[in-house]
């Protein structure tokens, strides 16, 4: 794929998955700024939040969650919590270093971690 298609392509990916639906009544809206997950949350979850976390996340009635498999969590993004409130995770526009404050705007927020046997393995 040339370079401008593929710039073409993370520019309708972006605009696609920024857009929120309501059924009823019918409309849409660009980049909302209204989340399930407030700060409270937020700062619980940096509280308990360790490097190598998994941090899953998703959004209520977005247009990409129509089309991206979901699986049982019901998240539809990812990243991987680094340390120093740092999540890295991937995007149309490639792996990016987010943090964690803008990365739990979102209506749902998982954090998986690696359970360790008796040993710390």
């Amino acid at each position: 794929m040339t370079n401008f298609l593929c710039k073409i392509k993370n520019f309708v990916l972006t605009i696609f998955c920024d857009i929120k639906v309501f059924k009823w009544p019918m409309f849409a809206v660009y980049q909302p700024a209204s989340f399930k997950v407030k700060g409270e949350h937020t700062l619980t979850i940096m509280h308990l939040i360790q490097p190598g976390d998994v941090v899953m996340r998703s959004y209520v009635n977005y247009l990409d969650g129509y089309f991206i498999p979901k699986g049982s969590s019901g998240c539809t993004h990812s990243g991987l919590y680094v340390g120093d409130n740092t999540i890295v995770h991937s995007i149309a526009e490639g792996a990016s270093r987010i943090n964690i404050i803008d990365f739990c705007r979102a209506d749902k927020v998982v954090v998986l971690r690696q359970e360790l046997d008796k040993f710390g393995r």
